[in-house]
Order: structure tokens, then sequence, then C-alpha cells
């Protein structure tokens, strides 16, 4: 991410002057720079542009999750967005193909536009949305990849920084999210979780599982494997110190084991460590380490991890991590008013490069 956003800089001038509303032409350069960069190698100033950086439409950039593969339709790709684009009545998924920087097909969702931190994931076979209205309720959302609603529950107990997590194994999903608060001080927080058809099957306070309050900082610290739902919490010793927990639980969120992950001497932000799964394994990252564990979190492989990149910033962006869509990563970057002069923002871009070495 970090190659990727420097690379941003040289183009994004011209990037800037595109219309709100039409989607930029793509800017590309040989390959063979890719390779260089995915080893670390030098590379010559002229091969510093990226591959691919296209400008998406007015009110797009709330979110965005990888979709297609690289295929014979789309041989770089697709991702998902969410936005709010001038006009639309409630908030709108698309989906864009990678090597055109054109969109595929859209869909208008049945919530508000006006939502605070919605949150897109694209597991389990289907789309997951959370979004919340400025004061109304929340919704968990179940898409098709082809964008049909498959299922809308509301959630009535989501605090206004919207989910921290949303993980799915397509049999079982768990929402991980904040209770509200009337203060903007980090506070308890809950997992629930929804069956096959959207309907929830249980919800649970972390409290009962030791969760401090540093979990509400969080962020995708949650996975689903064959049923089994795995939250990482930040939890209160004995000693006074906080250690790092797994939990796993039943899909009815009846805990079954735990396992204590190492912490690093560095008081790391919590927002970078994370937990996904990766087959039937379970994934931790805590930079500088990564550690994996089995299903039944009996076993711990540990592996030295890059620590996290700081939060890039490019000429007024702000770039978020970057998504893998097979050997594809795709950054999005936002525009930011810093200035009240800047009334009228630029278009976000989305930035791709190709890393076939990669695993």
């Amino acid at each position: 991410m970090r190659i990727i956003a420097l690379a941003l800089t040289g183009l994004l001038a011209a990037c800037s002057r595109a219309d709100a509303d039409a989607l930029g032409e793509r800017h590309k350069t040989p390959d063979t720079h890719l390779r260089a960069l995915a080893e670390e190698k030098p590379v010559s100033p002229e091969a510093q542009e990226p591959s691919h950086v296209f400008a998406m439409p007015s009110g797009f950039g709330f979110d965005m999750t990888p979709g297609a593969e690289p295929n014979p339709d789309h041989p770089s790709g697709t991702i998902y967005l969410l936005g709010a684009p001038p006009g639309a009545a409630g908030l709108t998924i698309g989906e864009w193909d990678l090597a055109s920087g054109k969109a595929i097909r859209r869909a208008v969702l049945p919530v508000p536009t006006k939502g605070l931190s919605p949150v897109l994931v694209n597991q389990g076979g289907a789309l997951h949305v959370v979004a919340q209205g400025a004061y109304g309720p929340a919704y968990y959302l179940r898409i098709s990849p082809e964008l049909k609603v498959l299922s809308k529950t509301r959630i009535d107990d989501l605090g206004g920084d919207g989910a921290n997590a949303v993980a799915s194994d397509g049999r079982a999903t768990v929402l991980v999210a904040p209770y509200p608060q009337h203060w903007r001080d980090p506070g308890p927080c809950f997992a629930a979780t929804y069956d096959e058809h959207g309907k929830q099957i249980a919800h649970r306070s972390l409290d009962e599982d030791g969760a401090s309050y540093r979990v509400a900082d969080m962020r995708d610290n949650a996975a689903v494997i064959d049923g089994k739902v795995y939250v990482l919490l930040t939890v209160a010793g004995t000693d006074r110190q906080e250690n790092l927990r797994i939990v796993e639980y039943a899909s009815d969120l009846t805990p079954i084991t735990s396992s204590v992950v190492p912490l690093p001497p560095e008081n790391l932000n919590d927002r970078w460590r994370t937990l996904r799964a990766r087959g039937d394994r379970v994934v931790v990252d805590v930079p500088p380490a990564r550690y994996e564990f089995s299903s039944d979190l009996a076993e711990m492989k540990e592996s030295p991890l890059e620590a996290p990149p700081p939060s890039q910033k490019v000429r007024g962006r702000s770039c978020d991590e970057a998504v893998g869509v097979g050997p594809v990563r795709a950054i999005l970057c936002r525009w930011i008013l810093e200035r009240p002069e800047d009334l009228t923002p630029g278009p976000n871009l989305i930035a791709w490069d190709r890393y076939d070495g990669e695993p």
C-alpha cells in the first residue's frame, strides 16, 4: 500500500481535474517493475507510476471489498463499493471492473444514505452490509453477488461508530460492534450471530468474556469457520496488564475454548491487531508477528510480519489498506477537506497493481 500510495503522487493532479461523475482513464506502465516492488528492489524513477488509476463517480467511497477474481470477462477482477451518489434514494452499492474502470452494475439499498460508517464484506458467497442511519436504527443486509437484497435485519443496539467486524462462512455470520454510548469514550462491545437467511441466532455482551474497553478500537477482529465463531479480544489480566485472547464460540455464542495471543513489547495501535480465517486456520496479525492457529486453537505457529505502514495521505487524499482480488491489490483513496475554502472535493480514486508472485 505504501508503494502504491506514493506512486499516486505524480498522477493526482491529472485525476483531480476529472469530472466527479466520470471515470478517469487508466494510466498504464509495464508490469516489469511490480516484481521488483514485491521483492523490495530499487526501481527506476520512470517506473514509479502505478499500473492503473481511475476516478470514482461522485458520492462513492464509503467502503470497498473484493469482488470477482480475474477471469476471461474481467481479466483484472472486480471490486464492490458503497456510496451515496447525489439524488440517490438510499445507500448505493456498485461493482466495478478494475481493468476498464467502468461500473458493471449498481443497486440502491433500502437503508438511508445519511448513515455512519457503513461496513461492506464479501464472504461466504454473499455480500454483507451493516449500515446505520444518522438518527435511526441500523440494519444488517445480505446481498447476492448480482446485488439482489436477500435479507434485511434490524439492529437495535449498534453504537454510532459502526461495526468493528463482520465475518461469514455462509452458514453463520458474526457482527462485532460497540453498544450505543452517550459520550465519545470507548465502551463495551457485543457480538451477534445470524443464520444463512439473515435471522439472528444469538447476542452476547463481550464483557462476559472479560473484554476491555479497548475492544471498541479494534477492527476486523472476527472470523467464522464451519459455523464456529472466533473473536479477538483485549482482556484485563491479573497483573493489571491487558492480554490478547482469541475466544472460540458456537454459532449460538456459547464459549467453546480460548487461547492467549502473545503481545509485542510495543504498545501498538489496537486497530492493527486483526483476525481472519484462511481455509481451516485462524490467522492473527500482531505486528511484528503473525500467529496461525488450528481451528481448535490447540496449535499455534509464529512467523514474522512487516509492521503496518503509517496512514497514507496523498495530496489531500487518505488511502485505505489494500484489498486483494486474487493477484491484484487495489486501494481506495478518499478526498479530505482540510480548509474551509476546499468546498468542491475532487473524486475518490481507485489504484491497483498486479502481484503475480504473491501467494
